[in-house]
């Protein structure tokens, strides 16, 4: 028999742009019964699919009383995402379909807080790859790419969208053995190269933040995390640090140099089929 089951999706935070990133399914779009931790050596066999699901939330809405049709009366918001895995890679996509978010950064510190952290609740899609080299570490690669409207000096307003790149190696330094049987319970350390970018409008020529001259580079830097999870709920740290860009002779507050960011990730699945 086969079961629709549409479950509650929260999100607190997402503070280190996770996303409504899933760590583990509950509910598949499908599974052949494999082992989550049944890895094998790089083969054509271990590039097939073996357990997929669906996961996200959303919301139309519409006024009910206006007088006469306007495409401008109705507002969809929300997002979706599909997990999928083989035996040797874990994958998922994420798309945030609300509406852009327009920010105002006249000052320098606002524009290294977008920066450290772009935010994926308004325009925003994401793709990332785990790759077991062991069952017990591997590489991971994830592009996120948000789309902003920035208010900046002179109250000019322009398009720009961060595209951020992280790409490095990840290792579950504990076995948690039969704690695992009735829970998903993991620890898992990364680090990680990024690159962050400024795409749009902004970028098409030198522009002025807080009298700050902002040139069209990309800002390159290391993070290492630690996220502990339990189930669908991820507890994250992360210590960072970003270097300035080619040409740049200042620090952008909250972002140049050392810094540590905290953040709660929790996804409901969107769809369950059995």
């Amino acid at each position: 028999m086969k079961i629709t089951h549409i479950s509650l999706f929260i999100l607190l935070s997402s503070s280190l742009v996770h996303a409504q990133e899933k760590i583990k399914p509950l509910y598949s779009l499908f599974s052949d019964g494999t082992k989550q931790n049944n890895w094998e050596i790089l083969t054509d066999k271990s590039l097939k699919v073996r357990e997929a699901s669906i996961y996200g939330g959303g919301a139309l809405f519409g006024i009910a009383t206006k007088s006469e049709s306007s495409n401008n009366t109705t507002n969809i918001s929300g997002s979706i995402g599909m997990n999928f895995r083989t035996s040797n890679f874990i994958c998922d996509i994420f798309y945030s379909y609300n509406g852009k978010d327009t920010l105002e950064l006249k000052k320098i510190a606002a524009f290294g807080s977008v920066l450290m952290n772009p935010g994926i609740r308004g325009q925003s899609g994401s793709f990332s790859v785990r790759a077991f080299l062991n069952p017990r570490y591997g590489i991971r690669c994830k592009v996120v790419a948000v789309n902003h409207s920035w208010t900046i000096d002179n109250d000019e307003q322009l398009d720009a969208s961060i595209a951020l790149l992280k790409a490095g190696l990840f290792v579950f330094p504990f076995d948690f053995g039969e704690v695992k049987e009735n829970n998903n319970i993991d620890l898992m350390c990364g680090l990680s190269w990024t690159h962050r970018g400024i795409l749009g409008d902004f970028s098409n020529a030198d522009r002025y933040i807080d009298g700050n001259l902002i040139k069209p580079r990309g800002y390159n830097g290391i993070d290492f995390s630690a996220e502990f999870i339990l189930n669908n709920i991820t507890i994250l740290g992360q210590y960072s640090w970003n270097g300035k860009a080619k040409g740049q002779d200042f620090d952008i507050t909250g972002f140049t140099g050392n810094q540590i960011t905290f953040g709660v990730n929790i996804t409901g699945d969107f769809v369950k089929i059995l």
